[in-house]
């Protein structure tokens, strides 16, 4: 028996330290981590993994538009973007409050992204860090692939890991190399989930072709452009970057979003963010504790505000949410709204993820955000969506053939569409049964997303890479994923063979007639 002296705990001690940190001190890594978009949403999905790399002794360097300021991350060293806000508020206000065509929106969203990203790699901290000899990185990771940052990677000589707080656009996972289909697997950015009919089938071909197209021929000129702008002449293509790319990983969950094939190099860490229940604050509490019939939460998410909603629809709002039994939390960012009814109550911000939790919530009226959807069913919470933009669309397309929920055309919206909707979403128990299954079976996986994004990452540290891993799609045309060669192959081979059997036929055919006919002609 083992008698605890001060010397065996002092003995314990010292082992238990070598133990737990000095491993941490030995495999400490240099990470350059840029999350390009200037949106809150974008921001949050993946600071749970910056703050853990951090406190397992990583040296951390973080560009980012919104910065955590936590002082008790001492590894992570963050440069502050948010003046980019700006540029993005700017560029997409027309997206935002009025509906546009497709196209429109996409090259709004294409100018603006390049606006953004000029912006910041402008910026004096940014320029410093490029600029600095004396810098050096372990691997790189960076959000949206397609920016011109993918050259850090080039000039500090690492590993590239790619990240995105949404399902991976079809022309990123071609990159990839991930089997991609227009009919089982619609673009992202399509309002359809599934292209079931023809009409749909048809446009997801065209819409997949038409933005290979784009990115090839379009976007990436310009981005290789401002590569050699910002980083010199040496730094290749944004093409040859992705190409090399070691490791993608994508905030989505195999049960809640599609399930398709994938492969090693891509990988999925749906609800990465998601974080223990906090305390609500007294007056929150007393408001959500005391909505004895219920309470609706309504939120546009983070970059829709509903402070810019058209007036007609606000008043649609009000005037239904008035006729409603239940108590309306109303994310708002201005502290007043005029005509606002008694049973509504409005806050620049509330804690989306708590308020969620709260067991007397019977509804989340939602903008289709997959950060805010994927926090509903964690949480089991039935939605209305009205969705504004961007993938906002297709995921409520998929809450609505999941049976989650319904959809509600926010452009021309009237009152009563939305009253049904409420009404049906919170007296069929249907949708609250479907969600709360969903939510048993997203939840049940055997590792934690936040863990299996940090092991991930530190494999490819370890490594240098994770090349061994790449799928042979990202090394073969798309004549040769199609099979176009030997279609063209064997085609020829079948004309030739048609060819040759018609001639021969006619050789054969002219040779009989010559045999047989030939002496009757001479006898007569």
């Amino acid at each position: 028996m083992m008698v605890l002296t001060q010397e065996v705990i002092r003995q314990l001690l010292a082992q238990t330290f070598i133990l737990l940190v000095i491993p941490n001190l030995a495999f400490g890594s240099r990470i350059l981590a840029y999350v390009v978009t200037p949106s809150y949403s974008h921001q949050v999905v993946f600071r749970p993994l910056w703050r853990e790399l951090s406190l397992r002794g990583h040296n951390v360097t973080l560009l980012t538009t919104h910065p955590m300021n936590d002082p008790a991350l001492t590894n992570l060293t963050e440069i502050d973007l948010s003046s980019s806000y700006e540029v993005m508020s700017r560029g997409l206000s027309k997206v935002l409050t009025s509906e546009v065509n497709p196209f429109t929106s996409m090259r709004i969203y294409i100018d603006t992204f390049n606006d953004v990203m000029d912006h910041q790699m402008r910026h004096p901290f940014v320029q410093d860090l490029l600029n600095n000899p004396s810098m050096e990185f372990d691997v790189f990771l960076l959000e949206s692939m397609m920016a011109p940052a993918v050259a850090f990677a080039k000039r500090f000589e690492c590993p590239l890991v790619g990240f995105t707080s949404l399902p991976a656009i079809e022309t990123l996972n071609n990159y990839m190399g991930v089997p991609t289909h227009p009919v089982l697997y619609p673009d992202v950015l399509l309002p359809f989930d599934k292209a079931e009919t023809l009409p749909e089938r048809v446009i997801s071909l065209v819409y997949q072709l038409f933005m290979q197209l784009v990115t090839d021929f379009y976007v990436h000129p310009i981005q290789n452009v401002a590569i050699e702008r910002y980083f010199g002449k040496g730094y290749g293509t944004v093409h040859e970057h992705v190409a090399n790319t070691s490791l993608m990983i994508v905030n989505t969950n195999s049960v809640l979003g599609r399930s398709r094939p994938m492969v090693p190099t891509v990988v999925q860490v749906g609800g990465i963010n998601r974080a223990p229940p906090k305390p609500l604050a007294e007056l929150l509490k007393t408001i959500l504790d005391t909505s004895t019939d219920g309470f609706i939460y309504f939120s546009l998410g983070s970059n829709v505000k509903s402070k810019d909603l058209p007036p007609q629809t606000r008043e649609v709002l009000l005037e239904a949410f008035a006729e409603l039994p239940y108590r309306i939390l109303w994310k708002f960012e201005l502290d007043d709204l005029p005509k606002k009814p008694e049973n509504v109550i409005i806050s620049r911000w509330f804690p989306q993820t708590d308020v969620l939790k709260h067991p007397n919530i019977k509804l989340f009226i939602t903008q289709g955000g997959l950060q805010s959807m994927e926090e509903a069913i964690f949480e089991g919470v039935p939605m209305v969506g009205m969705p504004v933009f961007a993938d906002q669309p297709g995921n409520v397309q998929k809450m609505v053939r999941k049976g989650f929920g319904l959809y509600v055309n926010i452009w021309g919206l009237e009152k009563g569409a939305l009253k049904q909707a409420v009404v049906e979403v919170i007296e069929n128990p249907t949708y609250r049964s479907k969600v709360r299954e969903a939510s048993r079976l997203a939840l049940d996986q055997p590792i934690g997303a936040l863990e299996l994004a940090v092991w991930w990452v530190e494999y490819v540290i370890r490594h240098k890479g994770a090349t061994h891993f790449q799928s042979p799609l990202r090394h073969i045309s798309w004549c040769q994923y199609l099979l176009l060669d030997v279609i063209a192959v064997l085609l020829l081979v079948i004309v030739l063979f048609l060819t040759v059997t018609y001639i021969s036929i006619r050789i054969i055919t002219k040779y009989i007639r010559k045999v047989l006919f030939q002496p009757k002609f001479k006898s007569e």
